[in-house]
């Protein structure tokens, strides 16, 4: 009887900048009779490494619409649901950040807030940046280095706000940018 082989993959890294899937192979697992079964098994890696196409301001776009969809109490504690100003005003947000600081932010981290408010929170090591649009206002702080770059509360947003948004970005992510 055949035993077919498939290697399951130890690692996946993804560079979203790049585009490119990398994976390293590890034993080879055997299956018989299961839906993965294949009989045309290859030891070059590069079979197993597929280019993804990620598209970083689609996929909040997408996040977002998933919110604009949420209703009153939608936590369960009588949460607010996001007007659909508020979702235009996320948009546009999104369209005014430059992608590369929109690859740094899981979409997990665009959260709905019981206020109806959306939340942007960047994560790296213990500093952060928290933006948060509203209907007509922004609010956004971070800390870096243990000091408080960019705070602002409800305020309109001007292009002097975003400039300091992406400025305490720029800062967030000073390392990777010089390494790039």
């Amino acid at each position: 009887m055949q035993r077919n082989i498939i290697y399951s993959p130890v690692a996946v890294s993804i560079f979203v900048a790049s585009q490119v899937m990398l994976a390293q192979l590890s034993e080879p697992v055997s299956l018989s009779g299961g839906w993965l079964e294949t009989e045309n098994i290859s030891n070059s890696q590069q079979d197993y490494c597929t280019p993804v196409e990620y598209d970083v301001i689609e996929s909040f776009k997408t996040r977002l619409l998933a919110i604009s969809k949420l209703q009153g109490n939608w936590d369960g504690y009588g949460a607010v649901e996001p007007l659909a100003e508020v979702v235009n005003n996320a948009l546009a947000f999104v369209d005014a950040i430059p992608e590369y600081f929109l690859s740094h932010l899981d979409s997990e981290d665009v959260m709905p807030t019981p206020h109806g408010t959306i939340n942007f929170d960047w994560y790296y090591g213990d500093d952060y940046l928290c933006v948060e649009i509203g209907k007509s206002n922004i609010g956004y702080f971070s800390e870096i280095d243990g000091r408080k770059i960019a705070t602002k509360a409800n305020t309109r947003v001007t292009n002097s706000d975003l400039s300091a948004i992406i400025n305490s970005l720029t800062t967030l992510y000073s390392e990777d940018l010089v390494d790039a």
